[in-house]
């Protein structure tokens, strides 16, 4: 009896599964795929405020290879399309450089309401964030193909703050626009009061990125001459 009991507790110990040794860089692998994978689902997921964020960026490095050969009036009689001033915004009042940035920005945003509100929006939206994305990059190839490190570091403190949070509310923006415009094409029922509602966002946006945009402007411009 003795031996059949042990026997038997012998075979059930044999069942028992041999857990793998841990191993830390399988792990550390383990994790970063996982990573890549969440990555990858969340731009499937969010894939036109992507495609947009990614056209933004083309036009930034397409308007800093063009500044190089841009002058300064040509500049300045795009500066409002632009963010305001180029380089002489220490010479301005505080509530004329807000003023300007929020006027420049608020341009973009009504012209994604209006796109929005157009079959033919999902078109013209792409180019519209191309475009402000070329500007932005033409501002800052210029500041610092012509100045420098110190153009660099003018932009990076006066106009560069402002600048990313307006660029991160027109992508809001131009995303509902899509949306709606889509919708439209596809022949249903748009939901305008949702989309308003999210474009008064917007414009709140806009209004704190010109007043960064005007604060930086105001601390940090008389620190360089140009």
């Amino acid at each position: 009896m003795i031996c059949f009991w042990s026997s038997k507790k012998a075979r059930r110990s044999s069942r028992i599964p041999i857990k793998k040794a841990f191993s830390p860089s399988s792990a550390k692998e383990g994790s970063d795929l996982h990573g890549c994978a969440t990555l990858i689902q969340w731009m499937r997921t969010h894939l036109l405020i992507v495609t947009l964020a990614f056209l933004l960026l083309v036009g930034v490095a397409l308007g800093a290879l063009a500044a190089g050969g841009a002058s300064s009036v040509f500049l300045e009689k795009l500066s409002f399309l632009f963010h305001a001033s180029v380089v002489k915004r220490s010479d301005n009042a505080l509530g004329a450089v807000f003023i300007g940035s929020f006027a420049s920005s608020f341009l973009f945003a009504l012209s994604f309401l209006v796109c929005g509100m157009s079959v033919l929006g999902m078109v013209f939206i792409p180019c519209l964030v191309l475009f402000r994305g070329f500007g932005m990059g033409m501002v800052a190839g210029y500041l610092y193909f012509f100045y420098g490190w110190q153009g660099f570091f003018y932009y990076f403190l006066t106009i560069l703050p402002g600048s990313f949070l307006c660029a991160a509310a027109l992508l809001f923006a131009a995303q509902e626009a899509a949306k709606l415009s889509r919708t439209i094409s596809q022949r249903k029922k748009p939901a305008y009061r949702l989309f308003f509602v999210r474009f008064g966002f917007v414009l709140c946006l806009l209004f704190f990125s010109s007043a960064c945009d005007a604060i930086a402007s105001f601390c940090f411009s008389d620190f360089f001459l140009f």
